[in-house]
């Protein structure tokens, strides 16, 4: 798939996501983040020139994430050890470098901030997931559910908005809606 294809696929599947009820959103939501996930480690920080020290950045952060919640979950490393941890790896991470400081490198690295948005996206979706089930049968988990993907959705529109993703106007998604809530009643 090119990246127009990918682009249209993304778009497709937002207009789907926003213009859905809250089953819809969660079915096709989890896929959504996924798809925008790859687009910009394969479209954006894979063909950056700079790629193989954004991958050494985004890995240094997730082994700082990763040691930290070893941590939170089985309290065997100390926080000194972690601490420890985290200044090695930053350390050998990021260098202080001033070519670094060019208008190309830090698209790249805003490129790891939509990363790190994602992940903030998914977190909220698994929220949303949790509360699900228990919709039907509880109005604040059904307020919790619909809370947690609206968050998460806020989250995947702005990237993609960033990302030039969207390929649909206010107008489209209006009709969108209401096509769609024409054939639900």
């Amino acid at each position: 798939m090119d990246q127009n294809e990918k682009k249209k696929l993304i778009s497709a599947m937002l207009l789907y996501c926003l213009a859905g009820d809250l089953g819809t959103r969660i079915n096709y939501g989890g896929i959504l983040i996924s798809r925008v996930e790859e687009y910009i480690i394969n479209e954006v920080v894979l063909v950056d020139p700079n790629h193989s020290y954004l991958v050494k950045i985004l890995t240094a952060v997730d082994k700082i994430v990763e040691s930290s919640l070893i941590v939170k979950l089985q309290n065997q490393v100390s926080s000194q050890d972690i601490a420890e941890i985290k200044k090695i790896v930053v350390e050998k991470t990021f260098p202080i470098d001033p070519s670094w400081a060019t208008e190309e490198v830090l698209a790249g690295i805003t490129s790891l901030g939509d990363l790190g948005d994602i992940r903030i996206a998914r977190s909220y979706f698994y929220a949303a997931s949790d509360y699900y089930p228990s919709s039907a049968l509880s109005a604040t988990a059904a307020a919790e559910s619909i809370k947690n993907m609206d968050r998460a959705l806020k989250k995947v529109v702005d990237i993609c908005d960033h990302h030039n993703l969207v390929q649909f106007g206010a107008g489209e998604w209006r009709e969108n809606v209401i096509e769609h809530k024409a054939e639900v009643e």
